[in-house]
């Protein structure tokens, strides 16, 4: 009985050798002849390919099919997804293949029990590579066994990585007939994106622009790039250009050029797709409308959250959050300058009236930029036509009324051709204008005698500043042109017995009638080389004015109308008295009238004054010329009486002798 339960359990242990040489065969292939096609051949290598793409969140819940290690068409909404990094852990090795494929084998282990095997497995079963922009990448000559398969690293817009999973290599096909030693895997991630808009508006103190969307503007976007140096642990920030797609605003705009969108006729341009989970940042590049100041030193940085939202990471954007959808609000600034005059430096207009000889103010107030220190240029240009003297002039700023120190500017006259003053007021110390809003210059002129009468003489200016920071491009922005203006008057001295001119014929001008009849502050002239009289300061002229040959007087350089009033508007009355009548005529009684307008001075094109003189009248003669006719005709009677006398006489003595 012995025996046979000796035999028994040696025949046992013999059957068991048996049964292991058989399943070596079919596993490694030990037979000189060929391998059974549903016996794994452990003399092949495999390989693992991924064909790794992204779906977002509403698309990834729509794709649930499975893998089985064979390549198969992508899901609708799937896209590849570049810059993924798998790493693949041989847990166990083609050694111990036979332990998970035979009859009572083992089941691979769960992704869990996988983790933890990872820290004991050896460097050099250990591969890592990352897809490329096509989503692919592929191991090749793998040995056999089972692989350990982790995403180690992804974009940051990947909300949801792929599970880790645990493949054996080789594996079974799909249909259960054969081993697959070459295998696809296509993993899917649950990425997010968002939508941004850019919104381009003016800020101006000119309500027309303030707030106006703007077209032309184009911007670069970047995204922050952190990397740590393995060695020192210290991180890195780097910025490198994103390319995405995106369009401009409803209309106009041009489509987004590599890493660079320009705003459309809506001020705007939108960008779709772009990553969560990262930080970016617009820089201003350019404008064409060059007005407006571009400053590249500059950056809108933000974060796109996880959700898709945007948090600011900058305060240069104009609203202090993003809106809900997204939209980014960014400004751009353009001084304005504006230009007036004033005879008082009280009431400032753009048309004044002012006699030859007096003052004339200009101011030209320009709009200092929030970053003018930032500015290489900022210089105001004023131009005085030849009918204005330059005198003087002051820098204020309008905030407090402060006058900034001669030392932060400076002034240079230049004399054109022409005849214009060119005065140039170039703000070198740009920090005395920081934190103040408008930079006012004031001019002090005279009006000369080249002055246009019955015209306007205009004074220009123009604000010339830094249109794009850190570079020498200026724009030159133009103010109105407000203009001083001055007229005149010609009358026409005449005999009325005649009709003749009468010369040297004397007049004295006066602003009121009263003035006129009391011989009070009459206006002083000086005569000019064309024989008319100008209007001179008190004391510097003479008050009397003479008819010429042609018995015209023409006194210019008074003014008339109202300041306010247009150069072709108002007039203003004057009175003459006449003070010297030429000889042989009468003096005039009482003054007369004449009304300066724009064009009294020119004679012909008015139905202006005709002062007429009428002769004397004729009397008796007296005086020594008188007396001595009377006494030359006189004698001559007596004489003739006498030669009478003594002619009778001796007639009656011949008569008295006979």
């Amino acid at each position: 009985m012995a025996k046979i339960k000796k035999y028994s359990k040696n025949f046992l242990s013999l059957f068991i050798v048996i049964l292991t040489l058989i399943s070596m065969c079919c596993i490694g292939g030990f037979s000189a002849g060929a391998v059974n096609p549903y016996h794994i051949d452990t003399t092949k290598t495999g390989s693992i390919e991924f064909w790794k793409y992204e779906m977002e969140d509403d698309a990834i819940n729509n794709a649930t099919t499975p893998g089985d290690g064979e390549i198969k068409g992508l899901p609708s909404g799937a896209t590849p997804l570049e810059g993924v990094e798998f790493t693949i852990y041989q847990i166990y090795t083609k050694a111990q293949l036979a332990d998970f494929f035979k009859e009572d084998g083992k089941e691979l282990p769960k992704p869990t029990e996988a983790e933890a095997m990872v820290a004991s497995v050896p460097a050099n079963r250990v591969q890592k590579n990352t897809t490329d922009s096509n989503g692919y990448i592929k191991f090749e000559n793998l040995e056999l066994g089972i692989y350990y398969v982790k995403e180690t690293f992804s974009p940051s817009q990947v909300r949801q990585q792929t599970a880790p999973f645990v493949i054996a290599v080789p594996s079974t096909n799909a249909a259960g007939t054969d081993w697959l030693y070459d295998l696809t895997v296509q993993p899917k991630n649950q990425t997010k994106y968002t939508t941004i808009t850019l919104h381009k508006t003016a800020i101006s103190t000119d309500t027309s622009k303030n707030g106006t969307d703007l077209a032309g503007f184009t911007f670069s976007l970047e995204e922050k790039i952190t990397t740590i140096n393995s060695e020192t642990g210290v991180t890195t920030d780097t910025w490198t250009p994103v390319a995405t797609t995106g369009s401009v605003g409803t209309t106009g705009g041009t489509a987004p050029t590599g890493a660079t969108w320009t705003t459309g006729a809506n001020g705007k341009f939108t960008i779709d797709h772009l990553a969560t989970k990262r930080t970016y940042r617009f820089k201003e590049v350019s404008a064409t409308d060059k007005q407006y100041i571009v400053d590249s030193t500059v950056y809108y940085e933000f974060t796109v959250n996880a959700d898709g939202t945007v948090t600011y990471n900058s305060e240069n954007f104009k609203n202090t959050e993003p809106a809900a959808d997204n939209t980014l609000e960014v400004t751009n600034e353009t001084p304005e300058v504006h230009k007036s005059v004033s005879t008082d430096k009280v009431n400032w207009m753009q048309d004044v009236t002012q006699d030859i000889n007096k003052t004339v103010y200009w101011k030209v107030s320009a709009d200092i930029p929030e970053i003018v220190s930032k500015l290489k240029t900022y210089k105001i240009i004023d131009t005085l036509s030849k009918g204005l003297t330059y005198n003087d002039l002051e820098v204020y700023v309008e905030a407090d009324g402060e006058a900034i120190s001669k030392n932060d500017y400076t002034v240079t006259v230049n004399r054109e051709p022409a005849g214009e003053t060119v005065i140039t007021v170039d703000v070198t110390n740009k920090t005395t204008l920081a934190g103040h809003k408008v930079c006012d210059v004031i001019l002090t002129t005279t009006l000369n005698e080249d002055a246009v009468i019955g015209g306007d003489n205009p004074n220009e200016a123009k604000l010339v500043y830094t249109n794009d920071v850190d570079t020498d491009s200026t724009f030159d922005k133009d103010t109105e042109t407000p203009e001083a203006h001055t007229g005149g008057y010609t009358w026409y001295k005449k005999s009325s017995d005649m009709n003749a001119p009468l010369a040297n014929a004397k007049f004295k001008v006066y602003r009121s009638e009263a003035d006129a009849i009391s011989n009070t502050n009459a206006i002083e002239f000086l005569k000019g080389t064309d024989g008319k009289y100008y209007m001179t300061k008190d004391g510097e002229g003479d008050a009397v004015v003479v008819s010429n040959e042609d018995g015209y007087v023409t006194v210019q350089g008074l003014m008339y109308g109202t300041n306010g009033d247009k150069s072709s508007e108002g007039s203003t009355d004057y009175w003459v008295v006449e003070t010297e009548a030429p000889v042989g005529y009468n003096l005039l009684q009482a003054p007369f009238k004449i009304t300066v307008t724009a064009t009294s001075h020119n004679y012909a094109q008015n139905a202006n004054v005709d002062v007429i003189n009428t002769p004397k009248a004729s009397f008796p003669l007296t005086g020594s010329q008188a007396a001595m006719l009377f006494g030359v005709g006189g004698a001559a009677v007596i004489g003739i009486g006498a030669i009478v006398f003594l002619k009778r006489r001796k007639s009656d003595s011949k008569c008295e002798e006979k």
